[in-house]
């Protein structure tokens, strides 16, 4: 058990590899890859937080990733993770296609061999 009443019982140092370690399923690329993906969220979304965007991006690529499932069932799969306000229908394609661009160019981009 990590948290007790709102207390985290793990080290800084754990909680910092874990955060490493998600980071680098999520984006292989480092902050570079965050970067573009931030700027592409702002771009696309300039109506919504795009703090609000990347959490949901997250949400989704790691359910994705995790769990091997495609972009639909991954949005079905977090269906109590709120969507960020002024989230419409058609927004989901626009979000569907920039992570599918980055999923299909990470490994080609971002592989170490």
């Amino acid at each position: 058990m990590d948290n007790i009443f709102g207390f985290s019982l793990i080290s800084r140092e754990e909680r910092e590899a874990r955060r490493k370690a998600f980071e680098s399923v999520v984006f292989p690329g480092g902050m570079t890859q965050r970067r573009e993906i931030r700027a592409k969220l702002r771009e696309s979304f300039p109506r919504i937080d795009v703090t609000l965007m990347m959490y949901f991006y997250l949400s989704v690529k790691e359910q994705m990733k995790k769990n091997g499932l495609c972009f639909d069932d991954a949005v079905k799969e977090l269906g109590k993770t709120p969507v960020p306000p002024k989230f419409k229908n058609e927004d989901l394609l626009v979000l569907k296609r920039i992570l599918e661009e980055d999923m299909r160019d990470e490994h080609d981009r971002y592989s170490q061999s």
